[in-house]
């Protein structure tokens, strides 16, 4: 018993001097789990953005003018229009009212949404 109170003791003071170090061993790593988590759940709403993207092209012959397009066309489709909003609320610059007749590179090779230091969304809906 007593060991074991050496030992949480030994631990809880290692934490702290760390802490107080700078050097935060258990905080560097839940921040990099928390990033981690945030870049897949952004490359998810990416995927609804492409898919949405898509399927207002199938409909009108080009992608949405805007956010505002975008988002009304999902609430018609009856879609979660959340994924959307926070790819905007994140700063994403998008290519709008493209028609995907005149990618010259091809849809695969083109990009379709990107932020400095985020993900890349192609026209072909994958994420790099």
């Amino acid at each position: 018993m007593r060991q074991a109170f050496r030992l949480v003791t030994i631990a809880g003071l290692f934490l702290l001097l760390s802490t107080f170090s700078g050097c935060n061993p258990v905080g560097d790593a839940m921040n990099q789990a928390q990033q981690a988590a945030g870049s897949a759940s952004m490359q998810a709403d990416l995927g609804k953005l492409a898919e949405m993207y898509h399927m207002h092209h199938d409909a009108n012959g080009q992608g949405p003018a805007g956010w505002d397009e975008l988002i009304a066309f999902t609430e018609k489709m009856n879609k979660p229009t959340e994924p959307i909003a926070r790819v905007r609320e994140a700063g994403y610059n998008v290519k709008w009212g493209v028609k995907f007749s005149t990618l010259t590179e091809g849809m695969t090779n083109t990009v379709m949404a990107e932020k400095a230091g985020g993900p890349t969304l192609m026209f072909d809906g994958a994420v790099r």
